[in-house]
Protein backbone atom coordinates (compact mmCIF):
# COMPACT_ATOMS: atom_id res chain seq x y z
CA UNK A 1 0.00 0.00 0.00
CA UNK A 2 1.51 3.37 -0.97
CA UNK A 3 1.89 6.15 1.57
CA UNK A 4 1.96 9.93 1.23
CA UNK A 5 5.56 11.15 1.02
CA UNK A 6 4.63 14.25 3.05
CA UNK A 7 2.64 12.89 6.00
CA UNK A 8 3.08 9.10 5.62
CA UNK A 9 -0.70 8.47 5.59
CA UNK A 10 -1.83 5.45 3.56
CA UNK A 11 -3.56 6.16 0.26
CA UNK A 12 -7.34 5.84 0.23
CA UNK A 13 -9.27 3.64 -2.20
CA UNK A 14 -10.29 6.77 -4.12
CA UNK A 15 -6.66 7.88 -4.48
CA UNK A 16 -5.65 4.40 -5.70
CA UNK A 17 -8.49 4.35 -8.24
CA UNK A 18 -7.40 7.73 -9.63
CA UNK A 19 -3.81 6.49 -9.91
CA UNK A 20 -4.93 3.28 -11.62
CA UNK A 21 -6.93 5.31 -14.16
CA UNK A 22 -3.90 7.48 -14.95
CA UNK A 23 -1.36 4.67 -15.15
CA UNK A 24 -2.45 3.43 -18.59
CA UNK A 25 -3.55 -0.02 -17.54
CA UNK A 26 -1.27 -0.41 -14.54
CA UNK A 27 -2.68 -1.54 -11.26
CA UNK A 28 -1.68 -0.25 -7.84
CA UNK A 29 -3.68 -2.82 -5.92
CA UNK A 30 -2.03 -6.02 -7.08
CA UNK A 31 1.24 -7.02 -8.62
CA UNK A 32 2.39 -9.05 -10.41
CA UNK A 33 -0.76 -11.21 -10.50
CA UNK A 34 -4.24 -9.89 -11.12
CA UNK A 35 -7.04 -11.67 -9.30
CA UNK A 36 -9.76 -9.43 -10.69
CA UNK A 37 -10.79 -7.89 -13.99
CA UNK A 38 -9.84 -4.38 -14.97
CA UNK A 39 -12.24 -2.19 -16.90
CA UNK A 40 -11.39 0.64 -19.25
CA UNK A 41 -10.71 3.81 -17.29
CA UNK A 42 -10.97 7.48 -18.16
CA UNK A 43 -8.01 9.79 -17.62
CA UNK A 44 -8.52 11.76 -14.40
CA UNK A 45 -9.37 15.43 -14.62
CA UNK A 46 -8.53 16.20 -11.00
CA UNK A 47 -5.19 16.03 -9.24
CA UNK A 48 -4.49 13.22 -6.80
CA UNK A 49 -4.43 14.87 -3.39
CA UNK A 50 -3.58 13.25 -0.06
CA UNK A 51 -6.78 12.71 1.90
CA UNK A 52 -4.94 13.34 5.17
CA UNK A 53 -2.75 16.40 4.54
CA UNK A 54 -4.32 17.78 1.31
CA UNK A 55 -0.98 18.08 -0.54
CA UNK A 56 -0.98 17.38 -4.27
CA UNK A 57 0.72 14.08 -5.07
CA UNK A 58 0.11 14.04 -8.83
CA UNK A 59 -0.91 16.98 -11.01
CA UNK A 60 -2.85 16.26 -14.19
CA UNK A 61 -2.53 19.12 -16.69
CA UNK A 62 -5.74 20.36 -18.22
CA UNK A 63 -6.02 20.61 -22.01
CA UNK A 64 -6.21 24.39 -21.75
CA UNK A 65 -2.91 24.35 -19.81
CA UNK A 66 -1.28 22.45 -22.65
CA UNK A 67 -2.55 24.75 -25.43
CA UNK A 68 0.09 27.01 -26.85
CA UNK A 69 -0.62 30.28 -28.69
Amino acid sequence: MPHCPFCNAPWTAQMLAAYDAASNGGCSCCEPEHEHEHRAAVMPTEDIVCAACARVLFHFPRLDELARP
